[in-house]
């Protein structure tokens, strides 16, 4: 429903004149609200995470005694902080992780 600015008396919405005083509406255009939203901030990813997918890496393919320790402690911290949801790395920390054990199992069965 629209009013009339002369005399305030509620009109239909497609009416072209004032069922009360007569006086012509004006022809309005409006255009729909733009919503601006700022980017999103990129998100870091854990470097814990990353260190240990890499040093267990490294470890199955050729350091398995230092490296296979090392990417366990290094992708189980970086596991840790990627669950709060702020950082980024989740799946490369549980890659590191699934290294890490199978690069102390094989340690272990070779000895």
């Amino acid at each position: 429903m629209k009013y009339c600015t002369t005399c305030g008396k509620e009109n239909e919405d497609a009416a072209k004149v004032c069922v009360q005083c007569g006086k012509e509406f004006e022809e309005v255009q409006t255009q729909d609200a733009v919503e601006f939203v700022a980017p999103k901030k990129a998100e870091k990813f854990a470097g814990l995470a990353v260190a240990g997918f890499v040093l267990s890496l490294i470890g199955l393919l050729i350091l398995p005694i230092v490296m296979g320790p090392l990417g366990l402690i290094f992708s189980s911290i970086g596991l840790k902080q990627t669950l709060g949801g702020k950082k980024r790395g989740k799946g490369l920390a549980i890659a590191g992780l699934v290294m890490a054990i199978i690069d102390l199992a094989w340690l272990i069965l070779s000895l």
